[in-house]
């Protein structure tokens, strides 16, 4: 761990997940030409594709089912609904903390049906309580 003009940043998840102690649910965002995955408004909303296969971080690869989505879903219904998120691009950024707000399900540029997630940020600490 280090950090970059006042950022936490990590060379490694496993190293940021036992920096954290994060034993549960947590997002990864990656750098990737044409992905799907989106920051905007300076971190503090994010939108993330949903769980199944993929072609490259951000790009789905087929239908994904809604049954796939339940870790998603059944970590957002259980208090207090938050999920540390992390971005990699030459290094992995601990981004905060963050809440689903909603979803949508549409059609990529490739004619597959995603998920979106629709997460806002709820704190730019990590709290472990909060998990």
């Amino acid at each position: 761990m280090y950090t970059i003009n006042d950022k936490v940043v990590f060379t490694s998840y496993e190293e940021a997940v036992k920096y954290f102690n994060i034993t549960d649910t947590f997002l990864k965002l990656e750098s990737n030409p044409g992905s799907l995955d989106k920051i905007l408004h300076g971190g503090n909303v994010i939108k993330v594709i949903g769980l199944g296969k993929t072609f490259s971080p951000g790009r789905p690869a087929g239908n994904q089912q809604l049954k796939s989505q339940r870790p998603f879903f059944t970590h957002a219904l259980n208090p207090p609904h938050l999920f540390p998120v992390f971005y990699k691009d030459k290094h992995i950024e601990y981004m905060g903390m963050y809440k689903l707000k909603d979803y949508n399900k549409k059609l990529s540029p490739s004619g597959f049906l995603y998920f979106e997630f629709i997460f806002h940020r709820e704190s730019k600490y990590y709290d472990s309580q909060s998990i």
